[in-house]
């Protein structure tokens, strides 16, 4: 698997979780972050890898905006979601 699939993988992942986490808190803060996921995966899903820089995704600080509105620090999400922004920015150049 390449490191483009497995960027798609991890956003798929982090979207399935923030959504059940919606369903069960819903926030605006929550459906904001929702969104930048979803976007990043839409961008991901259509471009070349060489067409995609790591600004273009807009996921960079989820972590934190997501602590800030749930101060739920022991939530495995936070390291899926941190996993995802480490493969990004490990894949995509900033620009």
């Amino acid at each position: 698997m390449n490191d483009k699939t497995m960027l798609i993988k991890q956003l798929e992942k982090v979207v399935e979780l923030l959504n059940q986490k919606r369903i069960e808190e819903p926030t605006r803060m929550l459906d904001l972050i929702v969104s930048k996921y979803e976007k990043a995966l839409k961008i991901v899903n259509s471009k070349s890898v060489s067409e995609i820089t790591y600004a273009d995704l807009s996921i960079n600080g989820s972590v934190r905006a997501y602590v800030d509105a749930y101060s739920d620090w022991l939530n495995p999400m936070l390291g899926e979601m941190d996993k995802a922004e480490k493969m990004a920015e490990k894949l995509l150049p900033r620009r």
